[in-house]
């Protein structure tokens, strides 16, 4: 299984870049998820569409914090499929970061790739701000808050100045010279081998279906996957959100998060009493929604 995301600010041809790479893998066989974010499937990327249409630094924090809980549902949808396909693509992942108040953009990014799973192969796709403009008017859709000349030169000139070690594909370029820099990409992963074993039990056993999972319960399950000593989100969020407006939320949030990941067993016999008829009266409450909610507008 390899995993590809591509990402890049609005407008610049991103799901045209990712169209061109599931092409091409699939031409060679392989068996391809893709997805993209904001994913208005889910409840936290329906939050994140409606922060972006907001303005000020707070919305821009809150619909990070909101893109965040996004990923983490679709990495989880990538576990789940990990039998069923052989690679994923995500459109838009770690960049979003660049949206972020320039004080804040850069500490977010380090710990963030420490922090959560990172792909195989990094792709940015790179247009200047006239020419993402002119795209995003071309949609007729509503305009979003950093959808102007000013924010979207500096948005890409953050994305660039944290693009070491990513494949950047100029997409100011003709249609197939685009197309030929995306499938070299492609080449060269398939070229490495890394991981790119098929899955005879996929053909033969459908893949497990797991039960609904709530953002809140995807997120505890994650850091679930490592080591008690090497989870260091309480320094990261207090690194990451130094002395903002949500600061108190979001801590707030963390403070209630590892709280209930200090319990992992009981959280796991929660979810078995789903299906059971075991009691539940003795176990600790999860967040809800609404108090989550209530919790970053605070």
């Amino acid at each position: 299984m390899t995993w590809y995301v591509v990402d890049g600010m609005d407008g610049c041809g991103k799901t045209t870049c990712a169209e061109f790479l599931k092409e091409k893998l699939e031409s060679e066989g392989r068996r391809v998820f893709m997805v993209s974010h904001p994913d208005r499937s889910c409840l936290a990327g329906r939050l994140e569409y409606g922060y972006l249409h907001k303005e000020g630094k707070l919305a821009k924090i809150l619909s990070t914090l909101f893109f965040i809980l996004d990923a983490v549902n679709s990495i989880f949808r990538m576990r789940i499929g990990s039998r069923k396909y052989d690679d994923f693509i995500f459109v838009r992942y770690l960049m979003s970061v660049a949206y972020l108040p320039d004080g804040i953009y850069r500490k977010a990014y380090g710990p963030i790739t420490k922090l959560f799973p990172m792909p195989d192969e990094f792709i940015l796709v790179d247009v200047d701000a006239e020419t993402s403009l002119r795209r995003i008017m071309e949609r007729g859709e509503e305009l979003e808050s950093f959808e102007n000349i000013e924010d979207l030169s500096h948005i890409r000139e953050k994305m660039l100045s944290l693009s070491e070690g990513w494949h950047v594909i100029d997409n100011t370029r003709g249609f197939e010279e685009v197309r030929s820099s995306v499938s070299d990409i492609a080449d060269s992963a398939l070229s490495k081998g890394r991981c790119f074993q098929a899955h005879p039990a996929a053909a033969q056993t459908p893949a497990p279906k797991a039960a609904p999972m709530s953002a809140v319960r995807q997120l505890l399950a994650y850091f679930e996957m490592y080591p008690r000593s090497s989870r260091t989100a309480p320094s990261t969020l207090s690194m990451m959100f130094p002395k903002t407006p949500a600061a108190k939320g979001i801590m707030s949030i963390q403070s209630r998060l590892w709280a209930i990941m200090s319990h992992p067993r009981t959280a796991i016999a929660r979810d078995a009493a789903v299906d059971t008829d075991v009691p539940r009266r003795d176990t600790p409450p999860l967040v809800p929604g609404g108090t989550l909610l209530k919790l970053v507008m605070r």
